[in-house]
């Protein structure tokens, strides 16, 4: 929007005033999730380059990183969760200070996502998806992608994830979704096994409509929020909604993370401070259409953007909902023996 774009200019010359070096910011991102005006706006004013490569599965990203190869990036996009599992083995920078700095902006919630070794860049939840034509009955809790109405049986895509699918099981039952607790486990697994003869593939539901294009016959799927714009686009399907079940859900952070095997330089200091600047995260969030953790970003954008449910569930359900946080070896082991019997 043209108000965000008119105050970048000022902004970043506020910012980099006593900086003025042509260091290249080098970033490792899903695709098209960065808005190119901002880093046009940032590269014009600052004389810094912008740079990105991209990444389409966290498999991929979290191979690079595992194999030392981070260090040919500035600035990694990683969720909150394999960043606390990567900071343990010493993969990033700790940024305790820029943290502080930017706490004015940033909710604190979705800073203790990230901790001390990233910066919040967007949230989103976990729910499902279906295409309401075929959904008779509203769609509103978890139980019923795990025993769906009659019309999805036989056509629903369940992401076959170790961590997210029994998550959304325990939920079913009002559990902690990260529990290693025996019996709640046993219960949730009931739920997959009950759901196994409705269930068409146990691909990803993203990629699956991404596969078969208007060809899909998937009508419920789980996934996360922003889904449901490409699997409506690649199935050509127009009926696709999003929903966060009323249990609660699963709550992701993205953060950008600093590689240890490159130094932190200034550019690449002043372009996450940039992006944490109110009007430059509102127009960017706007235009990628994801979920700022900035609250006096939200507070610019338009009244369409603010009232979708999909990027902004109630506060209700957001305190029924819970952060990702590592679940213990014995809990890791016995989900994937449940996910695996299940095929």
């Amino acid at each position: 929007m043209p108000k965000y774009l008119a105050l970048a200019n000022t902004l970043i010359a506020i910012l980099l005033s006593s900086h003025a070096y042509a260091d290249e910011v080098r970033l490792y991102n899903w695709t098209d999730y960065l808005e190119p005006s901002v880093t046009e706006a940032f590269k014009a004013a600052s004389g810094h380059d912008v740079t990105e490569d991209y990444f389409d599965t966290e498999s991929l990203r979290d191979e690079l990183i595992n194999s030392g190869r981070g260090g040919a990036f500035d600035l990694i996009l990683v969720d909150g969760w394999s960043l606390s599992l990567m900071s343990e083995k010493q993969l990033f920078h700790k940024v305790s200070e820029l943290t502080k700095e930017l706490s004015t902006h940033i909710d604190p919630r979705w800073q203790e996502a990230c901790g001390d070794y990233g910066i919040p860049y967007s949230w989103g939840t976990m729910g499902i998806m279906h295409r309401e034509s075929i959904s008779k009955t509203p769609i509103t809790s978890w139980r019923q992608l795990f025993h769906p109405p009659a019309g999805h049986s036989g056509h629903i895509a369940m992401y076959d994830d170790a961590v997210d699918a029994p998550v959304a099981a325990l939920l079913v039952d009002g559990a902690d979704p990260f529990t290693s607790d025996i019996q709640a486990l046993k219960l949730a697994y009931t739920h997959l096994k009950a759901q196994r003869p409705h269930v068409m593939t146990y691909q990803y539901g993203d990629a699956y409509a991404e596969e078969h294009g208007s060809a899909s016959t998937m009508t419920m799927t789980m996934g996360y929020s922003g889904d449901e714009y490409s699997i409506s686009e690649n199935t050509e399907q127009d009926d696709w909604v999003y929903v966060v079940p009323q249990e609660g859900t699963v709550l992701w952070v993205e953060c950008w993370a600093f590689p240890i095997d490159n130094p932190i330089n200034q550019a690449t200091l002043d372009f996450v401070k940039f992006l944490s600047q109110p009007e430059i995260a509102a127009q960017n969030a706007e235009s990628v259409w994801m979920a700022s953790p900035i609250p006096s970003a939200v507070e610019l954008t338009s009244e369409e953007y603010q009232s979708d449910d999909a990027l902004f569930p109630s506060e209700q359900i957001l305190e029924r909902s819970h952060l990702y946080k590592v679940i213990d070896a014995e809990g890791q082991l016995t989900r994937f023996k449940m996910m695996t019997s299940l095929k």
